[in-house]
C-alpha cells in the first residue's frame, strides 16, 4: 500500500508540475490542478469499483464455505 501511495504521488505530482512548470501562470497551474484532480478522481472511482467487487466476491465465497461447513458438520453427524 505504502509502494501504490508514493507512485501515485509522484504520478499525479509529475503530470501537475509538467502542466504548470515553476514561474508559470494562473492559467496554467489552473489547468495542472484541473488535471491532477481529474486523475485523482478517476483513481478514487477505480479504488471503489474494485472494493466493491471485492466485497461481493468475499461474501459469496464466505457463503460457500458456510454452506460446505454445514454439510459436512451434517454428514459427520
Amino acid at each position: 500500500m505504502q509502494f501504490g501511495a508514493a507512485l501515485s504521488v509522484a504520478l499525479v505530482g509529475g503530470v501537475f508540475f509538467s502542466l504548470a512548470p515553476d514561474g508559470a501562470g494562473a492559467d496554467k497551474v489552473k489547468s495542472g490542478f484541473a488535471v491532477a484532480c481529474l486523475m485523482i478522481g478517476i483513481a478514487m472511482a477505480i479504488a471503489a469499483i474494485l472494493s466493491r467487487r471485492l466485497a461481493v466476491t468475499v461474501a459469496v465465497d464466505g457463503a460457500k464455505l458456510r454452506s460446505q461447513a454445514r454439510s459436512s458438520t451434517a454428514t459427520t453427524e
